[in-house]
């Protein structure tokens, strides 16, 4: 029902442990997400104008619907076949991930693990459609010159976590453990927004050949280091 409403994904993720002796394990897991998923036009798109047509509006008059003998067949806006015409709206993920595990067992008393992971994500949000000529009577002439949107945001998330722990016997029944550890965490969040509107000729795509531009950026970056001791 809807044309522009579906999915394409791809996700892979693999695991290795190796266990060069029985005092140290090491694991690593990585990962990777690719989508790219077509969005159903919802304001306006073909439910909308189900909801809100009106079949019975038989005089092509000057107000939405326009009645079923106006160009748009008793639908609010527009039939569907101009709702999809040189439109898209889409969104495409990019993901990767990688651990690694450090388990280090020297002797009975001691032992220390390492943790560190990195998490990368690309999303892009995109609402493009190019200039196309058959869409003035139903949405005027300037909406109908076109217009790309591209809303581009990237994480990057980092994680590294040591401890240390000393298992001392105090009797036959009580053994004393104490642990000490560390662990960092850090954030980077990048975001760029790209808006071009009017192209002034069909088959014209990217923003640059807008007539009117518009670009806002930003980032937010969180840094965090603990510390902790626990007793048993």
């Amino acid at each position: 029902i809807e044309p522009m409403n579906h999915a394409r994904k791809f996700t892979g993720r693999a695991n290795v442990t190796i266990s060069p002796s029985d005092k140290l394990d090491v694991a690593v897991n990585t990962g990777y997400i690719n989508s790219d998923t077509k969005i159903a036009v919802e304001n306006g798109g073909l439910w909308f104008n189900l909801i809100f047509h009106n079949p019975s509006a038989n005089s092509p008059g000057p107000a939405a619907p326009l009645g079923v003998t106006g160009q748009r067949r008793g639908f609010w806006s527009a039939p569907p076949e101009i709702q999809y015409l040189n439109r898209e709206v889409s969104q495409l993920l990019k993901k990767t991930t990688v651990g690694v595990t450090l388990n280090h067992r020297p002797n009975s008393v001691l032992s220390w693990k390492v943790t560190a992971g990195q998490d990368q994500s690309s999303t892009d949000d995109l609402a493009f459609r190019v200039n196309t000529p058959e869409l003035t009577p139903f949405f005027g002439a300037t909406a109908a010159l076109g217009s790309r949107i591209i809303a581009r945001n990237n994480v990057q998330t980092t994680t590294f976590d040591v401890s240390a722990s000393a298992r001392v016997p105090v009797n036959e029944s009580v053994t004393s453990i104490t642990t000490v550890g560390a662990q960092y965490f850090s954030k980077l969040a990048t975001f760029q927004s790209s808006i071009g509107n009017r192209f002034p000729a069909p088959d014209l795509e990217v923003v640059n050949a807008a007539e009117e531009r518009l670009g806002t950026e930003d980032f937010v970056e969180n840094n965090t280091l603990g510390v902790f001791v626990q007793q048993q």
